[in-house]
């Protein structure tokens, strides 16, 4: 039997997520998006040689991927190998596409081509079963990352976590990145959170979780000047773990905008203005890591 057109040479996956096709296309559209470990980074390591996109993850190594065919916002499809593998021959087809449905879209995936990375069949038969676990958990990472009521961001942080921690719970390291006009936190269970802003005011939040290099969260209002509750608030939680050898991925979501009172605003208007916010914070966090001279609370 010719193994090119044995049925376990691809791979087919599908998942449903409550977004537009313009957002998942987005997410598609980006060169090795799914080579994570659960997170997709907002902060990819990665370069362009020739026709080819060099990617660097901490966790899996490296790899090489190359664009295919791009048509938005439905389909989108590359090669891949990892970049130690010089022959240009061993990858496989990594193919999306994005079809909408009532409340959202289906993004599919068909992998294939896995015959080609070894003549032992047992060999890429040990990769596939590989990708197969990995797409269940690529799939969920952009399900997460792409969800319109919820807020979901993941960075790679070049320190360990416990360097990280103290931009986390500390004062003037929170300021530094997110809180510009100052910030108070009382890092323990039902501690307080005071987080200004010069042009906006002071949001009041109070301490829900603290596990020191690990997750603090804290439930933040959405209007300043009021104390948090249910309907005026949502949940920020930051969870840090071990990322490479001395690395760290923060994941920051926010959530319960769907419990909110109806005066404040649509609840995906809510969580994309956050979202925004974040990913601009996030961009600042990864130079006050990289930086020297940081400033102590």
């Amino acid at each position: 039997m010719d193994s090119s057109s044995d049925e376990l040479d691809r791979i087919e996956r599908h998942i449903d997520i409550d977004s537009d096709a313009e957002r998942v296309w987005a997410l598609i559209s980006r060169p090795g998006w799914w080579i994570n470990d659960g997170e997709v980074l907002s902060n990819p390591a990665g370069k362009q040689h020739d026709d080819w996109h060099l990617l660097r993850d901490p966790v899996h190594g490296a790899f090489s991927i190359q664009t295919v065919r791009l048509e938005p916002p439905r389909h989108a499809s590359f090669r891949w190998k990892r970049d130690e593998s010089q022959d240009t021959m061993a990858t496989t087809l990594v193919e999306f596409t994005v079809i909408d449905r009532p409340s959202g879209v289906r993004l599919s995936v068909v992998e294939s081509g896995f015959s080609t990375l070894s003549e032992d069949r047992a060999i890429w038969m040990s990769t596939r079963e590989e990708n197969v676990q990995g797409w269940e958990v690529e799939f969920n990472a952009a399900r997460a990352l792409l969800d319109r009521d919820s807020v979901s961001r993941s960075v790679y942080l070049p320190a360990p976590p416990d360097e990280v921690w103290p931009f986390l719970v500390n004062h003037g390291e929170f300021a530094r990145w997110y809180a510009f006009g100052g910030a108070q936190i009382e890092p323990i269970p039902d501690g307080r959170v005071e987080l200004r802003w010069d042009e906006h005011g002071i949001f009041h939040g109070q301490v829900r979780e603290v596990i020191p290099d690990e997750r603090f969260s804290f439930l933040l209002a959405l209007e300043p000047d009021v104390e948090p509750m249910q309907s005026n608030a949502t949940l920020v939680s930051f969870k840090l773990r071990s990322y490479g050898e001395d690395g760290a991925l923060l994941t920051i979501r926010q959530s319960g905008y769907e419990q909110l009172d109806e005066n404040l605003g649509s609840p995906r208007e809510l969580a994309d203005q956050d979202r925004e916010s974040w990913e601009a914070g996030l961009d600042l966090l990864v130079d006050c890591v990289t930086s020297p001279g940081r400033t102590e609370s």
